[in-house]
């Protein structure tokens, strides 16, 4: 009995360990600056000296769009509760996106 369960525990370790666990991928090539400093930019001139990126997790991206087609009755509670999302990516095209993110 002991030795069945030995068996049965190192089967769903090996199972768990091959398939629940994220592998890393590391790409090995690099870019490298050939014509120019990395202080101005290797491929394009720098525009900008520092970037913001804002990731919010678990936000639904039902929640962030807003449809402006929906009628009172047919609105869900938790629909057009965020316009300040659309009036940024409106607003501020070249600096604002939202990207809709499927996990696989």
């Amino acid at each position: 009995w002991l030795v069945f369960v030995l068996i049965l525990q190192t089967i769903g370790t090996c199972i768990f360990l091959s398939g629940f666990l994220l592998k890393r991928t590391v790409l090995p090539d690099v870019s490298q600056c050939r014509n120019g400093s990395e202080s101005t930019g290797c491929l394009l001139p720098k525009r900008h000296s520092r970037a913001i990126l804002l990731i919010i997790d678990a936000l639904r991206f039902d929640f962030v769009v807003n449809d402006p087609h929906l009628d009172a009755q047919d609105i869900l509670p938790y629909k057009n509760k965020l316009p300040i999302v659309e009036e940024t990516v409106i607003s501020h095209p070249g600096n604002a996106r939202l990207y809709k993110f499927i996990a696989d």
